[in-house]
């Protein structure tokens, strides 16, 4: 099938795209934890005003839905760089730079 879908979209190698659908895949990926940290964030809003806490000690499960908010996110950033790889310094680059 893939060589199929290869011959309809000429100009395009077989690796472009499947690189091409990983970077959708990712894409949708990003889109769907997002909404899950979105969702995680409103909770811990939410149940913050319904149940502050004590001053001493917070409470422990808003902390806990806050810290799933910050690690959907940064999973969220590793989709996209999976999605649109930055250029990656090369071992060679580093020798070259100014500061070395």
């Amino acid at each position: 099938m893939l060589n199929n879908i290869t011959r309809v979209y000429s100009g395009h190698t077989r690796a472009g795209f499947i690189m091409s659908e990983i970077a959708v895949q990712a894409e949708s990926a990003k889109t769907e934890i997002l909404k899950i940290a979105k969702q995680a964030g409103t909770l811990a809003s939410g149940l913050q005003n319904a149940a502050p806490g004590d001053k001493d000690a917070p409470n422990a499960s808003i902390q806990y839905l806050i810290a799933i908010t910050e690690t959907l996110t940064n999973i969220a950033d590793e989709c996209s760089e999976i999605a649109h790889p930055s250029k990656a310094a090369s071992p060679d680059d580093s020798l070259n730079s100014p500061g070395m």
